[in-house]
């Protein structure tokens, strides 16, 4: 991990390893934003690339609570009803593209918690209800859906999971121009991939939402659909990474 970043964490209160494999991995791809989520106490989720402009905003989630993926930073504890990290910004909004990105984040998911039959949201980077990226589990248990959904018209995966209890990498990558959109979730049996990829994308409109730009509920005004489980290492990308990128940064955690 670059220094400039390690030294802007700790001084938000991040626990930072000098030799953050998973850090250094994502930040190569030249992501819009990353937020590791490995502060020990506070409210501030520190961004890696833009700061403190970009950073988060923690309520209602127990900082420190497991070792984050990889084991290089903690992670904290989304609990279920009332807690969001806000990682709105204007610079952040005007850096959004709705129209070719990836979305990546970790999550650590119990198995009560795979089987709570509750909707949950990891992240949500939404304009209104007719343009947004959505990663949730389902209230099936151990079903995932990844959506993305631009004027009006969705593209929809939807995965059984084997309910892994570890850390596991999810992500979504859209291109309107391509006219495609892949899911992703690792480990899987899939190896990556999951769904087949979805086509017929509209144009996105709108810049991102103050209260709906948030990772682990489905509004920072009003928690809902809230995670339940632990959440860390967020980026989002202006560019569509390949598989094999998305799979170096899971192989970055083992």
């Amino acid at each position: 991990m670059p220094l400039a970043t390690r030294m802007r964490m700790a001084a938000a209160g991040a626990t930072v390893d000098a030799g953050d494999a998973l850090a250094t991995a994502m930040l190569a791809l030249s992501p819009v934003e990353l937020w590791i989520m490995g502060e020990l106490s506070g409210t501030t989720a520190a961004a890696s690339v833009l700061t403190p402009t970009r950073d988060g905003t923690f309520a209602n989630v127990t900082l420190d609570n497991v070792d984050g993926p990889g084991g290089f930073s903690r992670a904290g504890l989304w609990n279920g009803t009332t807690s969001t990290c806000d990682i709105y910004s204007a610079s952040l909004a005007s850096a959004f593209n709705g129209s070719v990105g990836t979305a990546l984040i970790f999550a650590k998911i119990s198995g009560a918690q795979w089987g709570d039959s509750t909707l949950r949201n990891l992240l949500y980077l939404a304009v209104d209800s007719s343009n947004f990226v959505r990663l949730l589990k389902t209230a099936i248990t151990n079903r995932i859906i990844i959506r993305y959904k631009a004027s009006d018209t969705t593209q929809t995966v939807t995965y059984d999971s084997t309910g892994p209890t570890g850390w596991v990498l999810w992500g979504v990558t859209w291109t309107t121009i391509g006219n495609e959109m892949k899911a992703y979730f690792l480990p899987s049996s899939a190896g990556g991939q999951i769904g087949t990829t979805q086509v017929g994308l509209t144009a996105w409109v709108g810049t991102l939402n103050s209260d709906t730009t948030v990772i682990g509920s489905a509004s920072v005004s009003s928690p809902s659909v809230v995670m339940s489980g632990n959440l860390g290492y967020c980026a989002i990308y202006d560019t569509v990474l390949t598989e094999a990128q998305i799979q170096g940064v899971m192989a970055a955690t083992e």
